[in-house]
């Protein structure tokens, strides 16, 4: 397909295709060390039509096609057109789990009722509350994922139902999970 660009006194290109034209935004670098004019086309800014062909879209594969006629055309009329650095990704670190310090959460009464209960137990209701440290999963190890930024999200309590009267799920447990990063929570129970 036939093109053609034009520079604009304003700054920036005008990009021709047919009877579509968007405006391209692109700026002039200043570098002593170089006989040759430089121009920086910003790719981003290739993203609509002029009206009336706002509606066609511009994909992908369309901005490169039309950066590449950009550039050739001005590297025909004298200018060099640097290329915008590519930032490389830094590979993904595996991360190790963080492991709070773990502490036994002590079943102490605070009404009579509770007194009754331990008291009825004699006082052995060995309940698993725990404050840190590594879960002890029922069933199958599951740390959450956080809904914020997708890490692994870090234990930070369990709650046991056993020994209660109103245990949940056959005696279930409550594993309390957080993300530091995001301040997010989950919390699921799990049971035998």
């Amino acid at each position: 397909m036939e093109f053609e660009v034009k520079f604009k006194e304003s700054g920036g290109l005008e990009y021709i295709e047919g009877e579509r034209r968007m405006f391209i935004e692109a700026e002039t670098i200043n570098d002593p060390s170089r006989q040759q004019k430089i121009l920086m086309i910003k790719k981003s800014s290739i993203n609509c039509w002029n009206s009336p062909h706002e509606q066609d879209a511009v994909n992908d594969q369309e901005r490169e096609r039309i950066y590449m006629n950009a550039v050739r055309s001005c590297n025909q009329l004298g200018w060099a057109v640097a290329r915008p650095k590519t930032v490389q990704p830094k590979p993904k670190m595996e991360k190790t789990r963080l492991v709070l310090p773990a502490f036994r959460l002590t079943q102490e009464p605070l009404d009579s009722e509770g007194r009754e209960f331990l008291e009825c137990c004699g006082g052995a209701a060995e309940a698993k509350h725990q404050l840190g440290g590594t879960p002890a999963f029922i069933n199958t190890e599951y740390y959450p994922k956080c809904q914020g930024c997708g890490e692994e999200m870090t234990f930070y309590a369990q709650l046991d139902s056993s020994f209660q009267r109103e245990d949940l799920a056959d005696s279930g447990m409550i594993y309390v999970f957080v993300c530091f990063d995001c301040c997010e929570t989950e919390a699921y129970l799990d049971s035998y």
